[in-house]
């Protein structure tokens, strides 16, 4: 924990509102801080926005989700949804990844919200007995980054839990998605699995891409227990692609 106290000025710099995370939670609250006046900085590890849909390759919203948001045509711009979408079998409206990362950065840079991509943060800073900023690394070494008010909207709650000593949550439900291409399969719903592959519910969903017939995105989710969760991902990945490439033709 670094103290603002005692620090110097020009080694900092300065926002009213700092988000850590640039999920779509926090790119909607960098947005609106925006818009109330806030000068606004996004810090994001990887090189792109829109986190619950583009990293998690989860790239389909429900018709019905579209519509009990009543979302109107600047969030429809955002996400890459045409005013008349589509809508499959399954009830659900594709998206385009690449739609969904440049509709963020679009949105958030005409609204004045600075990103910094490629960063972790890798401390808070201190003023009082209040979060007065955070430190975050990147290839440029550590930054301190003071504000008036942190969001944290990580996947994990980085900055509450103090990143410099916390690890990654490893126990709990996680969801990953594979994804096939040039696949063919009627059922679009569901697949049951064996017990002995160990997924929650021991079934696959299966969605539709937004690139077509045979595109298909194939969702999991399993609880790691004690495990990586990421080591367990991959491996659970390959058992499944093994069982679906000797079971189901159209894999």
């Amino acid at each position: 924990m670094s103290d603002l106290i005692g620090m110097s000025e020009d080694r900092l710099d300065e926002y009213d509102v700092v988000v850590v995370g640039g999920g779509m939670a926090g790119c909607f609250a960098a947005l609106h801080a925006a818009r109330q006046g806030a000068e606004v900085l996004v810090v994001e590890p990887r090189t792109f926005l829109g986190r619950e849909v583009t990293a998690t390759l989860r790239p389909w919203i429900g018709r019905t989700g579209m519509e009990d948001a009543s979302v109107g045509e600047e969030w429809r711009e955002i996400l890459g949804v045409p005013s008349a979408a589509n809508v499959n079998e399954a009830g659900e409206i594709p998206l385009s990844l690449a739609r969904v990362k440049k509709g963020w950065l679009n949105a958030l840079r005409d609204a004045g919200v600075q990103v910094l991509f490629r960063s972790e943060t890798a401390g808070v800073l201190t003023a009082g007995n209040r979060v007065g900023g955070v430190v975050v690394g990147n290839k440029s070494g550590l930054q301190a980054i003071r504000a008036r008010a942190v969001i944290d909207a990580t996947e994990n709650g980085t900055v509450l839990r103090n990143v410099q000593a916390c690890r990654a949550v490893r126990s709990g439900t996680y969801r990953r998605t594979i994804e096939w291409i040039r696949a063919e399969l009627a059922d679009l719903q569901t697949i049951e699995m064996p017990a002995e592959i160990f997924l929650d519910g021991d079934r696959l969903e299966v969605h539709r891409g937004s690139l077509g017939d045979g595109h298909l995105l194939v969702e999991f989710s399993f609880d790691a227990a004690d495990a990586d969760p990421e080591i367990a991902a991959r491996k659970l990945t390959i058992h499944i692609c093994e069982y679906l490439k000797t079971t189901h033709p159209g894999f």
